[in-house]
């Protein structure tokens, strides 16, 4: 599937890249276990195991297999998904806005002195 017609994330797909991203490769084990780690309410390792092949089939993870089991690994990297999912809701929400988004995040939250200097460390790096 390519990149531009990748399904989004839901929340509970993006706690299963998490852990894969995390892990560099992991089994339907491995996530059920990190997932109901996080979580009050434990899921069903069927419920993991059905996302996991949704993910699959959307072009985010790739498995390969080794003796009984497979292994899942991520098809695109942390960074980029990240890139691409700030990208769609600064199309859709902000109207493709780069200052509106960054202004949202700003507004009626707390930004630490540590935090504003790492930020304009980076505008001064897209200054120049």
């Amino acid at each position: 599937m390519k990149n531009s017609t990748r399904q989004r994330l839901s929340q509970a797909n993006f706690e299963i890249m998490q852990h894969v991203w995390n892990k560099g490769e992991a089994t339907v084990n491995d996530i059920h276990a990190a997932v109901n780690s996080r979580r009050k309410t434990k899921i069903k390792r069927e419920s993991v195991q059905v996302q996991v092949k949704r993910l699959e089939k959307y072009g985010w993870l790739k498995r390969r297999k080794v003796g009984k089991f497979f292994y899942y690994s991520a098809l695109k990297d942390r960074d980029s998904a990240s890139r691409d999912i700030l990208n769609d809701v600064k199309d859709r929400v902000f109207g493709g806005s780069q200052s509106e988004l960054v202004r949202c995040l700003f507004k009626n939250s707390r930004v630490s002195e540590a935090e504003l200097k790492r930020i304009n460390e980076f505008l001064q790096k897209f200054e120049t």
